[in-house]
């Protein structure tokens, strides 16, 4: 989403390479949020461990379980044309740091059933580490997800 993370500081891939961004609430496992690398982010200075997601508008949080570090995206370049764009560009060159959130944490912190079927935004705020390893300035970024709930077959 590249004007909201052109405001706040961080470009963020939801499920990098994978487009629109969506969540189903019977899924298990990890969501993967990637904090894209840039000439102007070395995600190597970002305090992965005190990241924090939540959901625009509602006070539960949460921390990711783990991460690693890969070129897996490139940043949006342009609005778009749905209310919650992606894209599915490949690598930059850039390394992205790719953190990983247990889904039923998410769904269950951040209330997503509440949700179901809306497009959401998830904020993500990350501190950056300062020279000599001190925790600096907070940068912020924003992605959309879809909330959907698939039917069981019988």
């Amino acid at each position: 989403m590249a004007s909201a993370a052109a405001a706040s500081g961080l470009d963020l891939d939801i499920s990098p390479g994978v487009c629109p961004n969506s969540l189903d609430l019977k899924s298990q496992g990890v969501l993967d949020i990637a904090i894209l690398g840039s000439e102007d982010l070395d995600v190597k200075t970002v305090d992965a461990a005190n990241a924090t997601l939540a959901r625009g508008g509602w006070e539960g949080r949460l921390k990711p379980l783990y991460w690693n570090y890969e070129d897996v995206a490139a940043p949006m370049v342009g609005e778009g044309e749905s209310a919650c764009p992606c894209h599915q560009a490949g690598q930059d060159g850039f390394e992205d740091l790719i953190l990983k959130f247990d889904i039923y944490f998410m769904i269950k912190n951040l209330e997503l059933q509440a949700v179901a079927g809306q497009d959401i935004l998830l904020n993500l705020t990350v501190p950056l580490q300062a020279a000599g390893g001190a925790l600096g300035e907070q940068r912020e970024g924003r992605e959309c997800l879809k909330i959907v709930l698939s039917e069981v077959r019988p």
